[in-house]
């Protein structure tokens, strides 16, 4: 028996929210809607004998986030239950540990797209034979962020890891 796959990449996109229960609007940790964001504790520790950070990444700018409401769809072979772009504020870490991600004037707030498969679905193709097998894996992606530790007090570069997109693998198996 044989076995062959073919990978193909879906992105759609639609408008879903988490309330996280702090006033805050998260989705899979990463918030995009953050009441007890401290710019302003931000721009004192960042300008109190910081002028590295000033120098390579210019002034903080404000700490309001958003969710980019968007109606565009490429295609729909992986069914998702949450698919949004964001703009993300702060990420909530293991032990519910708080970072605020940082927007400057050199490097401003990315946006980003988190997608959400619906675990253990199959692609929405139809015009495969009956011995090709498709089923949808949720893939993520890394992304880079200056963000500040409130309890320390301090700057630093995080990775977050987030859902971004659907995969759809198709299989055959040789008779």
């Amino acid at each position: 028996m044989h076995k062959i796959a073919v990978i193909i990449f879906c992105v759609v996109v639609n408008t879903l929210t988490v309330d996280c229960g702090g006033g805050e609007k998260c989705i899979d940790k990463i918030c995009y809607s953050d009441p007890s964001y401290p710019l302003k504790e931000i721009e004192q520790y960042w300008h109190f004998g910081q002028t590295a950070l000033t120098s390579a990444f210019g002034n903080p700018k404000s700490g309001s986030g958003s969710m980019i409401k968007s109606t565009t769809k490429t295609c729909e072979l992986c069914p998702t239950i949450r698919s949004m772009k964001i703009q993300p504020l702060s990420i909530i870490e293991d032990g519910n540990q708080k970072l605020y991600i940082i927007s400057t004037e050199k490097y401003p707030r990315p946006q980003i797209e988190i997608h959400i498969c619906r675990p253990h679905s199959e692609c929405n193709i139809s015009d495969l034979p009956d011995d090709y097998v498709t089923r949808c894996v949720q893939r993520n992606s890394q992304m880079n962020v200056l963000a500040y530790n409130a309890s320390s007090r301090q700057f630093v570069g995080k990775t977050i890891t987030f859902p971004s997109h659907c995969e759809c693998l198709v299989s055959v198996y040789a008779l």
